[in-house]
């Protein structure tokens, strides 16, 4: 039996049991520390819940961890019971399995489930070799220490929780900086990508000093006919062309928004000092152009290369003209 002041002694050892250790193992190693020397027992074994319905040996005391049961399997949290359960020998268990699976001569034990706010946490079992059995008092004792162990734990898990959050969330902010920085190198090579299909698509070719020439193949709506303008306008400005052929020979189709653009181009490129020549110019292309009853004064049609070169050699004074002639 236990006289007051041990009981108060045990009292005072089990409130100073620190509630912010780090880690796991510190806790479960302060928990049995407190168990064997305070209870005098000379085996103390620590499970905690790691499944639903799992116990999974984590510290021992007085045995070798690998010689006890590593895990218990319970059907219901419930199983193990809400407070300290007492055994001595010759008694059936009053928990599931005996974790030494006798081999040690146990003559008396305690179980010790671990709860907080109604979750199982895990559950001790601390054993006599030698001694008496545990009294009522220390059943009551043992109560308190779990209720104290428990909170140790949850505050415990609950940091480690979040910690683990912090490296997850580091983590996927890590991840989704590489996927935004992969995203940004795939939509550079995009945006280069369609910076040359711009540039081939509307290829201006310097064919002698103040001449260029400008070959058009396919269809040209008004999305493309808008990159034209900008390229033309922006080329024949940097390099001072006198004249600019487009031939349209290649032309598949052009609608109404598209023709008006190219004219409107031709009357820009004047402003700037540039002579436009439309060459190849199709029936349907004609059709077109008539239809819209645009004003074409100031812009020279050719039907074909050949006199659209040699045309503009000779509005740009070049003697180049007479090998077209």
């Amino acid at each position: 039996m236990l006289n007051r002041e041990i009981e108060l002694a045990i009292l005072y050892e089990i409130s100073s049991l620190p509630l912010t250790l780090t880690t796991i193992e510190a806790t479960l190693d302060v928990a049995l520390d407190k168990v064997t020397r305070l209870f005098a027992c000379e085996v103390a074994i620590c499970y905690l819940l790691e499944a639903p319905l799992q116990l999974v040996a984590k510290a021992a005391r007085g045995v070798r961890l690998k010689r006890v049961l590593a895990t218990i399997e319970l059907t219901e949290p419930a199983q193990l019971g809400t407070y300290s359960q007492a055994w001595q020998a010759g008694e059936a268990l009053p928990w599931p399995i005996d974790p030494l699976q006798g081999q040690y001569p146990m003559q008396a034990a305690m179980g010790l489930p671990i709860w907080n706010e109604g979750e199982l946490l895990g559950w001790i079992y601390a054993g006599r070799l030698k001694g008496q059995t545990f009294s009522t008092v220390e059943v009551s004792l043992f109560n308190i220490f779990a209720n104290r162990i428990g909170s140790a734990l949850a505050i415990t898990l609950g940091r480690l929780r979040d910690q683990q959050q912090q490296r997850d969330l580091a983590q996927a902010n890590a991840q989704l900086e590489q996927t935004l920085s992969r995203l940004t190198d795939v939509y550079q090579q995009q945006e280069q990508l369609l910076q040359t299909i711009r540039e081939l698509s509307a290829p201006l070719l310097q064919i002698a000093d103040a001449v260029m020439l400008l070959p058009l193949i396919g269809t040209v709506d008004q999305e493309r006919a808008s990159q034209i303008t900008a390229n033309v306008l922006q080329t024949i400005s940097q390099q001072h062309a006198t004249v600019c052929i487009i031939d349209i020979t290649g032309i598949a189709a052009l609608d109404y928004t598209a023709a008006n653009s190219l004219l409107q181009l031709a009357q820009s490129a004047r402003l700037l000092g540039t002579q436009i020549i439309l060459c190849g110019i199709s029936p349907d292309v004609a059709q077109i152009l008539v239809s819209l009853s645009m004003d074409l004064a100031g812009t020279r049609t050719t039907n074909d290369l050949q006199h659209a070169l040699r045309l503009a050699f000779h509005l740009a004074g070049s003697r180049d003209y007479k090998l077209f002639a």
